[in-house]
């Protein structure tokens, strides 16, 4: 597991050297909290290698990288028997295409469809939307309600309160007179 880990994280430098489209730069700023999350987490709380093998080539492909077999196992971080069945299925569904390299014909490099780029795209085009829109809520001015308390004045109605009860003496109530009077 450790060594799974160390790769990923190495191979984390090059999820950053990705072009300056918005929705690469989503899809690595995904890529790297997924890959964050396991400093703080056992790997195995999350589970979605399929998931990671789209972004990991979606990102790739972005950089004109060419993704292998191998390559797309670890970036699932998950066993490579599970890695090799999700690829099967992703290929299935026809998102991904496994073919041999041109470089070296032992190796079998994987690769987004056409439609497995374009549904990529559209859900991060979406996304970046949607992370726009959020921004714009948080930056956007919001005016004070009339009914609201400025904080300066509440800490002040809080302090006197505080001073009140620390100071001020103890206030016999029916029911300790009561007990008093039990006792005698």
């Amino acid at each position: 597991m450790w060594i799974v880990k160390t790769t990923r994280l190495q191979n984390a430098s090059q999820v950053f050297a990705v072009p300056n489209m918005p929705e690469t730069q989503l899809a690595r700023k995904i890529l790297a909290q997924r890959m964050g999350r396991e400093i703080f987490f056992a790997n195995e709380l999350f589970g979605e290698p399929a998931w990671d093998m789209l972004l990991d080539l979606y990102v790739c492909r972005a950089s004109g990288k060419e993704v292998s077999v191998t390559s797309l196992c670890i970036a699932s971080c998950v066993p490579q028997t599970t890695a090799l069945r999700y690829i099967g299925l992703l290929e299935e569904k026809g998102m991904i295409v496994s073919k041999r390299s041109n470089i070296d014909a032992r190796r079998r490099i994987i690769e987004l469809t056409e439609q497995g780029w374009t549904q990529l795209d559209n859900y991060l085009k979406r996304a970046v939307v949607d992370e726009e829109a959020q921004a714009v809520k948080i930056t956007a001015p919001v005016e004070p309600s009339p009914d609201l308390i400025p904080v300066s004045e509440m800490m002040s109605l809080l302090e006197s309160f505080v001073r009140e009860r620390m100071f001020a003496r103890p206030q016999s109530s029916d029911l300790d007179i009561k007990h008093r009077q039990t006792l005698q």
